[in-house]
């Protein structure tokens, strides 16, 4: 349940910085301007059988000799992560673990012009204005 902030079934993504950095040299190789490349990070572990495989790992038994304390979310975290949103596709590439980004709803000219007023905000040192901004441009991307 995504509002319930003592769930264990939490799950993220996880992967090698060494691998990480060498798809994201590919995607670099890849890339002619201006394109989003999602990178393939296999599939996403659940936090609470992480901590249990660590414990285990380690020698002890997870709950007994180490106890597990869930937390809960933090304001804003979701249960799981979503990595592509509502309208966007994947294109594959040359490389098996790196898509490129179609993003079909996104009005290139739209986000011109927040990023125009964004930048006169922050030249203008609009603290306010800025964080409004960048509130409601996190809203829409």
């Amino acid at each position: 349940m995504e509002g319930d902030r003592h769930s264990p079934e939490a799950s993220r993504y996880f992967m090698l910085i060494s691998e990480a950095a060498q798809l994201v040299l590919q995607a670099g190789a890849m890339a002619k301007g201006g394109e989003i490349f999602f990178l393939d990070m296999g599939e996403p572990v659940r936090i609470g059988e992480l901590a249990e495989n660590i414990i285990r790992l380690s020698g002890f038994e997870p709950g007994k000799e180490i106890p597990i304390d869930v937390i809960g979310l933090r304001p804003g975290e979701r249960l799981s992560e979503t990595l592509i949103m509502d309208g966007e596709e994947l294109l594959p590439t040359e490389h098996e673990k790196v898509f490129m980004v179609q993003n079909h709803r996104l009005n290139a000219a739209a986000f011109q012009e927040d990023f125009e007023t964004l930048r006169r905000l922050v030249i203008a040192r609009d603290r306010e204005g800025t964080v409004a901004q960048l509130k409601a441009m996190a809203a829409r991307y």
